[in-house]
């Protein structure tokens, strides 16, 4: 069986601004990651990037659409009429 550890976790967490990379430098929406601290990069991730993890980490008293929603409701973004 193939060596299926590539790097493609690490890559992913440093794209998101979770880690830094041992050499290079990373931009997300034109702001670059390096040069800026850990609650600055977290406020980037909170308004441009979603995660889906493989155990869902989801919050189990909500349902999915409940779950998708928070987020944005946690952003003080007000809930779309359906």
């Amino acid at each position: 069986m193939a060596n299926q550890d590539r790097g493609k976790s690490t890559l992913l967490a440093i794209l998101a601004g979770l880690d830094d990379g041992s050499s290079g430098e990373v931009s997300l929406v034109g702001k670059p990651l390096h040069q800026m601290d850990e609650e600055a990069r977290a406020q980037l991730r909170a308004q441009h990037v979603g995660f889906v993890f493989q155990s869902f980490m989801l919050i189990p008293t909500l349902n999915a659409l409940e779950n998708v929603e928070l987020p944005a409701l946690l952003r003080g973004e007000k809930q779309r009429s359906e």
